[in-house]
């Protein structure tokens, strides 16, 4: 079953599209967001992140995917890439945690989708207990490690500001405002209105009208999470205008989560020392300072899921016929235990993120 793998790993920056001013963003902005081609196979399972989308399937992808940069694996190859994917082993941020509630969602997704593939659901199932695993035996003393909690270290280096402005409405802009919630008066500025509307009424946040660039001048702390190639938000007179906006506050500080990155920045001989600007890059530099000891264990983990894979293509290719798929299909892939998997997965990362949080005051 394994060996009928095809994972096809897209690059989120790597489709080119026209240059757009963003006046002329359409209600199709959120769509530009995705490289994927439209005409995908329904049974196809599809995990998308902020750094990558990845696309699984029983069958080669019969489309022209000359205009998009992608990397293509299969067999075990496959489903050693994407457990290391959830493992948060491919991310820049070496054993993140967020990946594991993007494959979450993708699933549940994959569950109601019609068109879903029995083969396709049972390598899923698989891939939950073996990320269990390797979480559990390797990662679970690596401690919180997200891109909105760096974000939040690195702003609490500066002088307290008491409000931010965080630019989208997409998962890192909602846990951005999970971060900041309880510390800072925020304002989010993004195109989903329901979203907007859901988020003021659980966390009473309040809303700035979509890209008012002159209002956005009176935050001092701002955060984007939008990115899209070719696409300008920020340009360099905007920064320029920005640090000499009134204030009583003396700093500025500017963070771009984007990906691709969607801000001009001015010269350097222009930006004045009261205003920060930080880039993604520069936001995984502060995360990727981890102790030998965490290097160590991430080193072993990659080690036991190139095992773990190659024991599972064994335990498939052994285990596995035509009629006992469909038995096992039937018996044990429906919802219930999926979901035990998937409270088991966030159990340990729970504990993951107390037990860094226990080292942290010890030290």
């Amino acid at each position: 079953m394994i060996d009928q793998l095809y994972l096809y790993n897209f690059n989120l920056a790597s489709r080119s599209f026209n240059s757009i001013d963003i006046r002329e963003v359409d209600e199709d902005f959120l769509e530009l967001q995705s490289p994927l081609p439209s005409s995908l196979p329904k049974e196809c399972f599809i995990l998308k992140t902020c750094q990558r989308q990845i696309v699984l399937s029983t069958s080669p992808l019969s489309l022209e995917l000359s205009q998009w940069k992608y990397e293509k694996h299969q067999g075990p190859g496959a489903y050693q890439f994407l457990l290391e994917v959830i493992c948060g082993l491919k991310s820049q941020l070496l054993g993140e945690n967020e990946i594991v509630s993007q494959f979450k969602k993708s699933m549940e997704e994959y569950l109601f989708n019609s068109s879903r593939h029995k083969s396709i659901l049972i390598v899923l199932e698989k891939l939950l207990q073996d990320a269990k695993k390797i979480r559990t035996e390797y990662l679970s003393h690596l401690g919180q490690q997200t891109y909105a909690s760096v974000t939040r270290r690195y702003i609490n280096s500066f002088e307290k500001i008491p409000s931010i402005l965080i630019i989208g409405t997409g998962q890192l802009a909602e846990e951005l405002l999970l971060q900041f919630k309880k510390t800072h008066l925020v304002t989010i500025c993004g195109r989903d209105n329901e979203k907007l509307l859901k988020w003021q009424k659980d966390y009473g946040i309040q809303i700035l009208e979509w890209f008012n660039t002159t209002l956005m001048k009176s935050h001092p702390l701002i955060v984007n999470t939008v990115g899209v190639d070719n696409l300008l938000l920020f340009n360099a007179d905007f920064f320029l205008s920005w640090q000499n906006y009134p204030s009583k506050l003396k700093q500025k500080i500017f963070i771009d989560l984007g990906a691709p990155t969607s801000i001009e920045v001015p010269p350097i001989k222009l930006i004045e020392q009261n205003l920060h600007i930080c880039l993604l890059q520069g936001i995984l530099n502060q995360g990727a300072i981890l102790e030998d000891k965490k290097m160590e264990m991430l080193n072993l983990a990659k080690v036991a899921i190139e095992q773990m894979a190659l024991k599972r293509t064994l335990w498939f290719d052994q285990k596995i016929s035509r009629d006992q798929l469909h038995f096992f299909a039937v018996k044990n892939l429906h919802r219930s235990m999926i979901n035990s998997n998937l409270r088991d997965l966030n159990y340990i990362i729970e504990e993951s993120n107390l037990n860094g949080s226990k080292n942290r005051k010890a030290r």
